[in-house]
């Protein structure tokens, strides 16, 4: 509906938030890491590794969901079904973002792939859930903020506005969604030009 593209920015510039905080907080931890010579360089990747798990292990004991850990697709297929509530998805965006800075922060296995599409996809349902008590989205509107979240998120960390579009086009096969997803990126590469100058690789 057209109601959907009063939300549009709103997803796209708390998705690109996520993912401007996941590139600063990866690169600090990654950068205070080796500070830390009284542990062996083995060691580092083992931290993060057991923060991941303290992070995924108290979600899934308040929510009994997984998308903590591996790539959360799981997850996001069934919130893209199902739907998900504000609360859940919100919780899911923090826990993923904390779990992903401390394990590629501390040298970690992981990218930036999988968990940029799964927090900007969280903060997409969870602008779609709260906005949802005040205008009448559908759940293909909601559906569609989940999308321009994940093409936000993305987009904001590694600058490639084209790209973020194609892919989720690529994934989804839906014409209906490339406008919000146009008017999405823009937002987020503004947003993420306001936070810094470099994207994610040239920073590294």
């Amino acid at each position: 509906t057209w109601d959907l593209y009063l939300v549009v920015p709103v997803v796209a510039a708390l998705a690109t938030l996520a993912g401007v905080l996941f590139q600063r907080g990866a690169l600090h931890l990654r950068q205070r890491t080796r500070t830390w010579t009284r542990l062996p360089a083995w060691m580092h990747p083992a931290c993060g590794g057991l923060i991941t798990w303290i992070i995924g292990c108290t979600v899934y004991l308040l929510v009994g969901r997984l998308g903590v850990f591996g790539l959360g697709y799981e997850d996001l297929s069934r919130a893209l079904t199902e739907g998900l509530g504000w609360k859940i998805a919100a919780l899911l965006a923090v826990a993923k973002l904390a779990a992903s800075v401390a394990s590629y922060g501390t040298g970690g296995c992981g990218g930036i792939f999988s968990p940029t599409l799964f927090i900007g996809a969280m903060c997409g349902f969870f602008v779609g859930d709260v906005a949802g008590h005040w205008i009448p989205l559908t759940g293909a509107d909601r559906l569609i903020l989940a999308a321009t979240g994940m093409s936000a998120c993305f987009g904001g960390v590694v600058r490639a506005p084209f790209t973020a579009i194609l892919m989720i086009f690529e994934m989804t096969h839906q014409f209906g969604m490339v406008p919000a997803l146009m008017l999405g990126t823009l937002i987020s590469q503004a947003v993420a030009r306001l936070a810094g100058r470099v994207n994610f690789y040239d920073a590294i």
